[in-house]
């Protein structure tokens, strides 16, 4: 995986920090923001194992977070539209933290990722979560890695194919982008609940590759649309620069 380095800040991670402690999708008209709508999935902390939490947000007609819910809490938490270029949506929240938002082509799922190591994968109009078994991961996708530079405009972006093949767990995961990277590696069985796939990879072959280190696959809610996160390790001292963050669809 190539380094597809972010510098994102921590829109998430006070919505993570209140969920910890207190223990449908409208469609959108011709003059509405593509991300007009509820949106739901699953977000998780990589830094730290099994902190995965269900997620909705809430985006007005101007495209704007008006409400993001944290395993159905309301944060009271809200972030406007600051910039967006090719599907990739750069938020600040009234602390003036950061949130980065790509969306597929058709803009029916999204991935998000901040600076606290929050990530996750979300679904327009999702209300629940699906039961995942290891097979769910297995097939062909493809899709972009994007690079962004420190006040969020697009500093490059490359095409990447992914294949995750094999019946039981672990199954068998390649990859290869427009750069020349190519990795292989291996995805294990998920969490049930929340479709976060665990894994390992190693470079094989190509420039500014990150040489191999720990994987999350993150699956959305219909299973078509997946977030695949590699780092040297998943660490607050490796993320975001020695992690691959790559955004992709299946065939």
């Amino acid at each position: 995986m190539r380094k597809f380095a972010c510098v994102l800040a921590g829109v998430l991670l006070g919505a993570f920090l209140l969920a910890a402690c207190s223990g449908g999708g409208s469609g959108s008209s011709d003059s509405e923001h593509p991300l007009t709508g509820v949106w739901y999935g699953v977000a998780d902390d990589i830094t730290d194992a099994g902190s995965y939490k269900t997620i909705r947000l809430t985006f007005d007609s101007n495209g704007a977070i008006t409400k993001i819910e944290i395993d159905g809490a309301v944060t009271g938490n809200t972030a406007a539209l600051n910039d967006e270029s090719q599907r990739l949506y750069d938020y600040t929240d009234a602390a003036g933290d950061t949130l980065a938002v790509y969306a597929d082509s058709g803009h029916e799922h999204i991935a998000i990722a901040d600076s606290t190591a929050v990530v996750g994968v979300l679904e327009k109009g999702a209300s629940a979560l699906s039961t995942y078994s290891v097979q769910d991961a297995a097939g062909s996708y493809d899709g972009e890695g994007i690079a962004l530079y420190g006040d969020f405009t697009l500093a490059g972006r490359a095409d990447t194919r992914t294949a995750i093949t094999g019946s039981s767990a672990p199954l068998a995961f390649s990859y290869e982008d427009g750069s020349g990277c190519k990795d292989s590696g291996t995805i294990n069985a998920p969490d049930s609940s929340y479709g976060v796939f665990p894994g390992t990879f190693t470079n094989n072959s190509g420039p500014n590759c990150i040489s191999g280190g720990d994987l999350r696959h993150y699956l959305t809610p219909d299973k078509a649309f997946a977030f695949t996160v590699g780092c040297t390790s998943l660490t607050d001292a490796a993320y975001p620069d020695d992690c691959a963050l790559i955004a992709h669809s299946r065939d």
